[in-house]
C-alpha cells in the first residue's frame, strides 16, 4: 500500500469537511466576506441555496446529522476478527512462505501457489490492520469499516466497491472548535463516536491492474447514512471545489485510488463471482490475486520450495544439506518465475522451463518414494542436478 499517499488523502478529506463547515459559518456570521473571498463572487455561492439565516441553520443542522449518521453495514463486509482470521488463513494457504508479520500491502514480490480469493470483509480487515499499524505516523485516527464487493454477473472484469471510512470524533472536535469558535457546539454537541464517509465506485481489471471505471454513471459519495440528502450534495459540491476536482465523479475516483494503491502492488488482480455452497440463491463476490507470470509453473515448483525438512530427519547429514540447498534454490526460482515473462521467443523459452520443471516434479516424487523405502540409500544427485539446470537457464 502507498501508505503516505492513502493517509494524506483521507486526512485531506476530513480537513475539507471541517473547513467547509467553518467557511460557511465564518462567511455568514462575518458578513459573508470570508465565503466570498474563498469561493468568489460569481455563481451565487456555488448554488448552495443559502440566502438567509434560516437556510444557514438548516444547512448546519443538516451537516450535523450527516456527521453523526452511520450507514448500515453487513457483517460479511466488516473488518471484524472473523474476517481477519479467515483472510490470514487464505494468505497462509495461497502465498509461498507467507509471514504473518509481513504487511500484505508492502511493495514486494509475493509468490502465489494458488490464487488468493478475498471477500470484501476480508480485504477490509487486512487494510484496516495495515492502517492500525500506521496510527503512530498520522495525526488523525481513521479506520476502514466496510468494503462491499459486487462483481458484475454479466462481465467479471467489473466490480462495484462500496468503501466506508470512519474518522474518530476525538480528532474532529478540536479543528471544528478552531473553525467555528462559539458556534462549534452546533456540530460537536451530538456527534457520534465516529464520522462515516462512504465512496462507491466501479472498477475494471485490465491486464491484471485495477482501475476506476470512469464510464460508470452510478458512482456515489456521501457522509453519514444518506446518499440522497440535499445537504450531503451541497457538502460534496463544495468538496469538489476544495479538492480542485472536475466534478463529483472525478472526486470520487480520487478516493477510489486508495483501493487501487492498496491492491495493485500485491499481484495480478481480477474479480470472481462464485456460488455460495451454504446458500443456494446467493453468490459471493471476490477480489482475486495471482502471480503476474507463470502461475502454472510456480504451482509445480512450489512443491519443492515448500519441502518440510523436518519430514526427512532420517537422511544423513550430507543429504540433509543437499535437500536444504534444493529447497532454497527452488524458493529463489519462484520469485524469478513470478517476475519473468516467458514465451517461445524469450531466453530461456517457455518450453525449456516447462520441461525442466516437469523433470523436477518427477525427481521430487522419486525422492519421496525412495526415502519412504529406505532413507539410508536415498540419492539426491539427480534432483540437485535438475534444480541447477533450472537456475542455469536464467543466468
Amino acid at each position: 500500500m502507498a501508505k503516505k499517499s492513502s493517509s494524506c488523502c483521507l486526512i485531506a478529506f476530513l480537513v475539507a469537511i471541517v473547513l467547509l463547515i467553518g467557511t460557511v459559518a465564518a462567511g455568514y456570521f462575518g458578513g459573508n466576506y470570508a465565503l466570498k473571498k474563498y469561493l468568489g463572487d460569481e455563481g451565487e455561492i456555488l448554488q448552495l441555496g443559502i440566502n438567509n439565516w434560516g437556510d444557514l441553520f438548516n444547512f448546519l443542522l443538516g451537516a450535523n446529522e450527516l456527521l453523526k449518521g452511520k450507514p448500515e453495514i453487513e457483517d460479511e463486509n466488516k473488518p471484524n476478527q472473523d474476517n481477519l482470521n479467515s483472510a490470514q488463513n487464505q494468505l497462509e494457504n495461497s502465498i509461498v512462505g507467507y509471514n504473518p508479520q509481513t504487511s500484505f500491502f508492502d511493495k514486494q514480490t509475493l509468490v502465489f501457489k494458488t490464487p488468493l480469493m478475498l471477500t470484501g470483509g476480508q480485504l477490509a480487515a487486512l487494510i484496516d490492520k495495515e492502517l492500525d499499524s500506521l496510527k503512530d505516523e498520522v495525526q488523525i485516527e481513521f479506520n476502514i469499516t466496510q468494503i462491499k464487493l459486487e462483481v458484475d454477473p454479466e462481465n467479471n472484469d467489473y466490480c462495484t466497491i462500496t468503501m466506508t471510512f470512519a474518522i474518530s470524533k476525538d480528532n474532529l472536535i478540536s479543528p471544528i472548535e478552531k473553525q467555528l469558535g462559539n458556534f462549534a457546539s452546533l456540530i460537536t454537541s451530538s456527534l457520534g463516536d465516529y464520522v462515516y464517509i462512504t465512496s462507491v465506485n466501479r472498477y475494471v481489471a485490465i491486464e491484471g491492474k485495477m482501475e476506476v471505471d470512469t464510464t460508470y454513471n452510478q458512482s456515489n459519495l456521501f457522509v453519514g447514512n444518506s446518499s440522497k440528502n440535499a445537504v450531503n450534495q451541497k457538502i460534496v459540491d463544495l468538496l469538489v471545489t476544495l479538492f480542485g476536482a472536475e466534478n463529483e465523479d472525478d472526486l470520487n475516483a480520487k478516493f477510489g485510488n486508495i483501493i487501487i494503491e492498496a491492491v495493485n502492488n500485491v499481484g495480478n488482480v481480477s474479480f470472481a463471482l462464485v456460488a455460495n455452497e451454504s446458500a443456494v440463491d446467493k453468490e459471493i463476490s471476490y477480489i482475486v490475486f495471482d502471480n503476474h507470470n507463470n502461475s502454472a509453473l510456480i504451482q509445480k515448483l512450489a512443491i519443492t520450495a515448500e519441502i518440510n525438512l523436518d519430514d526427512y530427519k532420517d537422511l544423513d547429514e550430507s543429504n540433509k544439506n543437499i535437500l536444504s540447498n534444493i529447497k532454497s534454490q527452488a524458493n529463489n526460482m519462484l520469485t524469478t518465475l513470478a517476475t519473468t515473462q516467458l514465451s517461445e521467443t524469450t531466453t530461456p523459452t517457455l518450453i525449456q522451463v516447462q520441461d525442466i520443471i516437469d523433470s523436477i516434479t518427477q525427481e521430487h516424487n522419486s525422492f519421496v518414494a525412495a526415502y519412504q523405502n529406505d532413507p539410508a540409500t536415498t540419492n539426491l544427485t539427480s534432483y540437485q542436478n535438475h534444480i541447477n539446470s533450472l537456475v542455469a537457464l536464467f543466468l
